[in-house]
């Protein structure tokens, strides 16, 4: 069986930046091109997303029963 739950969660600037830390093409950047990468996108959020950007999600559940050999 497989269920699928839909969600979002609101990031602040700041926090948007730092889930974006989590990712390792953001962390292989030279650190100068990942601040100013930080900045124009904290900008950007700031100037027009009133200071929240949304983030869609997708949780898959599957679950499964296990067969018991009979002996």
């Amino acid at each position: 069986m497989e269920r699928r739950y839909s969600w979002s969660k609101d990031y602040s600037r700041e926090e948007y930046t730092q889930l974006l830390n989590t990712y390792s093409d953001h962390l292989s950047l030279e650190p100068e091109r990942r601040a100013r990468l930080y900045a124009a996108l904290g900008d950007l959020i700031d100037t027009e997303f009133g200071g929240i950007v949304t983030r869609p999600y997708l949780s898959i559940l599957y679950l499964a029963r296990k067969r018991v050999e009979k002996r």
